[in-house]
């Protein structure tokens, strides 16, 4: 008989989380409360907003402006501002047609549009927990929320 002729995969374990406690109790705090990382993704966003104002955006700056589309939609499906969907909705849309555009300028209604769409993002930031803030982000990945 012929061997199989498919290789091997070489075997590599999983990573194990050393301490699990403090691992899962750090994951019912909020983002606030880790003060680094939740003023570094605001930045980001605000200074992506801030290029694509001032007419001086690169696609990096686009890519961001959709990140945080996605994760807009993704923490309203989850909870965070169902009654803000339409702000949510028509963010989503601004970016969507600055995407499409490819000159990287948008309008003043949807440059409006998109503004509100990163208040309600960072509104969502100051209430998520990281828990709700990673399922959000498996939602995201899974749907390919809006712009992507």
């Amino acid at each position: 008989m012929a061997a199989n002729k498919k290789p091997r995969k070489a075997y590599r374990p999983r990573g194990v989380i050393l301490d699990t406690m403090n691992w899962v109790c750090r994951g019912f705090k909020p983002l606030t409360s880790v003060a680094g990382e939740d003023m570094t993704l605001r930045m980001k966003n605000h200074l992506a907003l801030e290029a694509i104002a001032k007419g001086q955006a690169t696609n990096a700056d686009l890519g961001i402006l959709i990140a945080a589309s996605n994760m807009t939609v993704a923490l309203k499906c989850g909870g965070f501002g169902d009654e803000y969907h339409s702000i949510a909705r028509a963010g989503a849309d601004a970016v969507e047609a600055l995407r499409d555009s490819k000159r990287l300028v948008c309008t003043g209604p949807e440059l409006t549009a998109i503004k509100r769409m990163i208040e309600l993002h960072d509104a969502q930031l100051d209430v998520v927990r990281i828990n709700d803030l990673d399922a959000a982000l498996k939602l995201a990945k899974k749907k390919q929320a809006v712009a992507v």
